[in-house]
C-alpha cells in the first residue's frame, strides 16, 4: 500500500504548524511551564519594582494592605494570564512574516509527498528526498493534521482535508502508525 499526496501548504496551515510545533505540542509541556515561571518571576520584579516607586511618590501607599496584599496578586494573575493566551498569536504573527520572506516562500510551494511501504518520497519542483521511516522522530495527530517529526521543529505537515471522509483518514492513521516507530508516536491527541 501507498499514498502519494501532491499539495500546497496554506499560510494559515504554516501558522497552525508553527503553533503545534512550538507551543501545542505535547512534548512542550516543560517549556510551557518554564514559560510561565520566568514570567511570574519577571512580572513579579516589574510590578514590585512599579510598587515601590508608587509607595515613595504616594505616602497614602505606604499602609496600605489592600493594594499589597490584594491587588499585587491579582494584577500579577492577569498579566500572567494574559501573557500565557498571547503565545499563539505572537508564533502565528512571526510564522507569516517568516514565510513572507522571499527565501522562504518555497515553504508554500506544490509538494508530492509520497508514502511507501519502505520509504517516504519527497519531491518539490527543485530537489527530490528520500527518508526511511526510522528518520521519523515524533508523529502526532491534530483535529486537522498529520505531523511527521523529522527532527525537532521539522516535519511533513500533512493536512487531513487531503482525504476526503473519516473512514479515509482513519486509514492513513492506521498506515502511518504501522510505519512509524513506536518511540516516536503522540497517538493519543486530539488537538
Amino acid at each position: 500500500m501507498s499514498y502519494h499526496l501532491k499539495y500546497k501548504i496554506t499560510p494559515e496551515e504554516y501558522e497552525d504548524y508553527t503553533v503545534f510545533t512550538a507551543w501545542e505540542a505535547p512534548w512542550q509541556k516543560k517549556a510551557k511551564r518554564k514559560f510561565i515561571l520566568n514570567n511570574i518571576f519577571f512580572s513579579a520584579l516589574v510590578m514590585a519594582a512599579s510598587f515601590i516607586v508608587f509607595r515613595q511618590i504616594s505616602p497614602t501607599l505606604k499602609n496600605n494592605n489592600l493594594i499589597q496584599f490584594i491587588v499585587f496578586p491579582f494584577l500579577l494573575f492577569i498579566v500572567v494570564i494574559i501573557n500565557y493566551s498571547q503565545v499563539p498569536y505572537r508564533l502565528k504573527s512571526k510564522a507569516r512574516k517568516f514565510i513572507k520572506e522571499d527565501d522562504n516562500k518555497h515553504l508554500l510551494e506544490e509538494l508530492e509527498l509520497e508514502l511507501t511501504d519502505k520509504e517516504i518520497i519527497v519531491s518539490n519542483k527543485e530537489l527530490r528526498s528520500y527518508q526511511s521511516w526510522t528518520s521519523i522522530t515524533k508523529y502526532a495527530v491534530s483535529k486537522k493534521y498529520f505531523f511527521l517529526y523529522v527532527n525537532a521543529e521539522n516535519a511533513h505537515l500533512i493536512p487531513k482535508r487531503l482525504l476526503s471522509t473519516q473512514q479515509e483518514i482513519e486509514k492513513f492513521d492506521k498506515f502511518l502508525t504501522e510505519k512509524i516507530p513506536l518511540l516516536s508516536s503522540f497517538r493519543s491527541l486530539n488537538i
